[in-house]
């Protein structure tokens, strides 16, 4: 099997279960690595983040909810990943539908029936009335049916595709576990989905909700639970971020979201066998993910019983305490994430989240979570950090000098592959160097090599030549210095 993977995404962090599925996904549907990864988070987010709570270490109590937020452009199949994974949730949703549909028939004719008994027992009323007699065998008759009326079953859903608001508040009141799944989230962030950003934020916490409305009751929500998982093209983002970006980050919206931007797939998408490809792995997964719908939305679920409290054994606690000051003192001014505290700061309570979905993951009785599970989660949310860094934090410019003398460098590299020779005149070099280079910054750039040790110089006559350093053809032996992209390593490792 092969894996494109060049986002380093560690996926033998992964438990064995999630893993397989992952690259069961990838290999069928040859999405980037971080949008299996999503889909499979999300779906495993959705069916145990109702039921279950962990407790941190430092005793706060946290849900098990994901807000997964995917940076590509059309076509990385965002969907198509989607469907495969969570293909358990898309056939619940349908037998609820089924449900509803013939609870909704049912209801119909209830309303039929009941509807020609209150209009005769209206008509009674009023002839009684007129007419001067006793109505109150009438009147009784009307009340006893208006009590009776028949209620209009719930439709409920476990995937939404686009919501507003107030229709999530709604939903949230009946059912107080769903999801949003989309791969269009420009046209979530362009409609009213992301107006009231507050609001996922409250939902994230699972803290209660309590929207009063004109001549209706109240809605109240408690303890709600929502997955999201969205995939917003570059240019959406960017709109998004000029409109509104500013209240999403001070608000901690993004900060709560696990960020990923993967490279593309698109024309590394090559199938290298005509037979159908095994998916052992995602079977595995989707048994999982139907025993837990079951525990968790069957016919036997109690929606009023207890939260199920996950917890760090001793080992684990000492793990996630080192991981959280490691994070605390990269957040110091001019620190590696100090441009990116509003996530640094949440990054611990995903970690929690992913530990406890990755013990859930593996069929464990216990309430305990060990060690080697949190660390797991630190690996995983350590490359999420990363990918936050990468798209929000501070862009560090490369200077022109390291540009030119890195075209310059990978210009030779390339020259003597194609001619396999390590050393060439100075002068012919010049001559068929890149275009910005056929100047003054031509010298400086060769210096700049000079002083790194990929290049040295030396006299035939009058003529001088240029002699790459063979043993830096793979990895230019170079300081390391501003990139247009900073990476966070792994903290946990530090």
């Amino acid at each position: 099997m092969a894996i494109y993977n060049p986002d380093n995404f560690p996926i033998d962090a992964l438990p064995p279960l999630l893993r397989d599925a992952v690259l069961d996904l990838h290999e069928v549907i040859k999405a980037p690595i971080p949008i299996a990864v999503a889909s499979v988070l999300a779906a495993l987010s959705l069916v145990v983040s109702g039921r279950h709570r962990v407790k941190r270490f430092n005793g706060i109590v946290t849900g098990l909810a994901l807000y997964l937020l995917i940076i590509a452009e059309s076509g990385e199949r965002k969907t198509s990943s989607d469907n495969l994974a969570i293909l358990p949730l898309l056939e619940f949703d349908e037998q609820l539908l089924a449900r509803w549909r013939e609870a909704f028939a049912e209801y119909q004719a209830a309303m039929t029936i009941w509807a020609t008994e209150r209009n005769g027992a209206k008509v009674a009323l009023k002839r009684a009335i007129a007419a001067g007699s006793d109505c109150e065998m009438q009147r009784r008759r009307l009340m006893d049916l208006l009590e009776r009326q028949p209620v209009e079953p719930v439709r409920r859903s476990l995937i939404l595709r686009d919501i507003t608001p107030d229709a999530l508040i709604q939903r949230l009141s009946v059912q107080p576990t769903i999801s949003v799944f989309s791969s269009e989230g420009g046209a979530l962030c362009s409609a009213r989905t992301f107006n009231n950003l507050g609001l996922f934020n409250i939902i994230w916490e699972s803290g209660s909700l309590s929207v009063d409305r004109k001549s209706q009751a109240p809605l109240v929500v408690k303890d709600p639970s929502l997955t999201l998982s969205v995939m917003i093209q570059e240019g959406p983002l960017k709109q998004f971020s000029e409109n509104k970006g500013a209240q999403a980050r001070n608000s901690g919206f993004m900060a709560r979201c696990l960020v990923s931007q993967p490279t593309s797939t698109q024309g590394q998408r090559f199938e290298y066998s005509a037979s159908e490809i095994q998916t052992e792995g995602l079977a595995r997964f989707h048994t999982r993910i139907r025993e837990l719908l079951e525990v968790g939305f069957g016919a036997q679920h109690d929606p009023n019983a207890a939260k199920r409290l996950l917890q760090f054994d001793y080992s684990a606690k000492e793990c996630a305490r080192e991981y959280t000051n490691s994070i605390e003192m990269h957040l110091q001014p001019n620190a590696l994430l100090s441009d990116v505290r509003d996530a640094a700061s949440k990054i611990a309570d995903n970690m929690a989240r992913l530990a406890g979905l990755f013990h859930l993951c593996n069929d464990s009785e216990l309430n305990e979570i060990p060690s080697a599970t949190v660390k797991q989660a630190c690996a995983v949310s350590d490359w999420y950090l990363g990918g936050f860094k990468r798209v929000f934090g501070e862009v560090n410019i490369v200077p022109g000098w390291q540009q030119d003398a890195e075209l310059l460098r990978n210009f030779l590299f390339e020259m003597a592959m194609r001619q396999n020779c390590w050393q060439f005149r100075q002068n012919d070099l010049r001559q068929y160097a890149p275009n910005r280079l056929r100047n003054q910054r031509f010298a400086a750039a060769l210096q700049v090599l000079a002083n790194w040790g990929v290049v040295r110089f030396y006299y035939v006559g009058k003529v001088r030549w240029i002699q790459i350093v063979q043993v830096t053809s793979t990895a230019p032996m170079m300081p390391m210095v501003a990139q247009a992209k900073p990476v966070t390593p792994n903290l946990f490792a530090s």
